[in-house]
């Protein structure tokens, strides 16, 4: 599970699992952007060629839009002109690439400002906005059983029971235009929202599962348990589930950032806030003058009368040992500063070790999914390529986790990424065993992955 606490007053709790399917075709991430939090749901087309492959393209092209995006555009349209580049780039691929043809996926996207929800969607995968048990917001799903419900043909429940339950209108991939639907709703302290995949939705009734969102305590533990029990009743061959819960929370703040419809608000928040700044400093800088003097003044006057100054505690710094006879309250005061200090430096410690523990598990995890990609040679061919294909698209999954933990080497990581979505390194001879030049680009990833370690 992933947990990430926001600048946007909020915090994010994401699971995505492979449940009973033979690949996790879902592709979930976030991000902090100069136009609010940014989160992704992707789900690949199940009977398409390349479902896997066609839900990280979409989301990583989503991503790369809004990363680099100038920041006078508003959020909705930002958003909106991301997913209409993500089906873009999926169109451009599949025409690259003729043996991908008709492979998509559904998405849906959403900004977290200070205080607006945009949501842009395709597809069946959705969002639901809410406040104390209520739905403030719910996306319309783009499917058969979606336009039935709403032309009044079949109630929600029905239609969560139907047979052509799955059958999508809408999704990104298939054609070269596209018109996601967008919406947009205020936020309030407390209110969650919630991205999932029909994996999730699928299985329990609308009211049933709003009221599973919104259980209080802790959010890991109520996606968490909420996942088991959907996979403890399900059938043999289920669905992908990927669930997002984004909590709001304004507690600590005095006031959430004035943000409407664009970032110009935010700036001229920025400037009134360096002109206040600007304004106590010529207050405080003489008068820390003035005590800093004073302190110095004060410090002489006790050396002279030969008294001390009480220890003082500074982090990984420990007052000189008390000789024997001095006060009891120095030999204290000696003692608590080098347990406070020791309790800092092993906290530091056990945080590395944490980082690096986790870091490592990305990079050895992918270190040997890319030596499996050399070692897999039982089956016919075809068998080969497709089990070589569903590595290729794990090791893409880790690289894309891994980024996070590596931001020092993320131009190194890009590289790796770049030369494993290329099709040579799942290249095959006739008997099954790689060729030669994928046997030199495993070489070449696994050389560059362990220097990155």
């Amino acid at each position: 599970m992933d947990i990430y606490r926001s600048k946007w007053h909020c915090t994010l709790y994401m699971e995505s699992r492979q449940g009973g399917r033979k690949e996790n075709q879902d592709y979930c991430l976030f991000q902090d952007t100069h136009f609010g939090l940014l989160t992704v749901v992707c789900d690949g087309m199940g009977g398409g060629p390349a479902g896997a492959l066609a839900s990280s393209l979409a989301a990583q092209a989503i991503q790369r839009y809004v990363k680099n995006a100038p920041q006078a555009k508003t959020p909705d349209t930002v958003l909106t002109e991301a997913v209409r580049y993500a089906n873009h780039c999926l169109r451009n691929h599949v025409k690259e690439n003729r043996q991908l043809l008709g492979m998509g996926t559904t998405c849906v996207a959403v900004l977290v400002t200070a205080r607006k929800l945009i949501a842009v969607h395709v597809g069946d995968s959705r969002l639901y906005h809410l406040r104390d048990m209520t739905t403030v917001m719910r996306t319309a799903d783009h499917s058969v059983v979606g336009e039935m419900v709403r032309n009044g043909e079949l109630t929600e429940e029905e239609a969560r029971r139907a047979e052509m339950s799955n059958v999508i209108t809408k999704v990104l991939g298939i054609s070269d235009d596209i018109e996601p639907e967008t919406d947009t709703s205020l936020l309030q302290q407390g209110d969650r929202i919630v991205l999932c995949t029909d994996g999730v939705w699928g299985k329990l009734p609308e009211n049933m599962l709003t009221s599973r969102f919104c259980q209080k305590g802790d959010i890991k533990d109520n996606v968490h348990s909420l996942l088991n029990d959907i996979e403890a009743n399900a059938e043999a061959d289920y669905d992908n589930l990927s669930l997002c819960i984004v909590k709001i929370n304004y507690k600590n703040e005095k006031q959430p950032l004035s943000y409407d419809n664009d970032t110009k608000n935010i700036q001229h928040d920025k400037e009134k806030n360096k002109g206040k700044e600007k304004k106590k400093r010529k207050i405080l800088i003489p008068l820390l003058s003035f005590l800093c003097l004073a302190s110095i003044v004060l410090n002489i006057f006790l050396l002279a009368e030969g008294k001390e100054d009480k220890p003082v505690y500074y982090p990984y710094e420990v007052t000189k040992k008390p000789e024997k006879g001095q006060p009891d309250e120095q030999r204290l005061n000696f003692e608590y500063e080098k347990r406070r200090n020791k309790v800092y430096e092993d906290s530091i410690k056990v945080l590395k070790d944490m980082v690096d523990r986790s870091s490592d598990k990305y990079i050895n995890d992918i270190l040997k999914e890319v030596n499996n990609l050399q070692n897999e040679n039982n089956g016919d061919t075809k068998q080969i390529i497709r089990i070589k294909r569903d590595r290729q698209n794990k090791i893409i999954n880790d690289i894309g986790k891994c980024k996070n933990q590596y931001q020092q080497n993320i131009n190194k990581l890009k590289e790796v990424e770049k030369k494993i979505r290329t099709s040579k390194i799942i290249e095959t001879k006739q008997n099954g065993e790689p060729s030669e030049d994928a046997r030199k680009m495993i070489k070449t990833v696994t050389s560059d992955l362990k220097k990155i370690k």
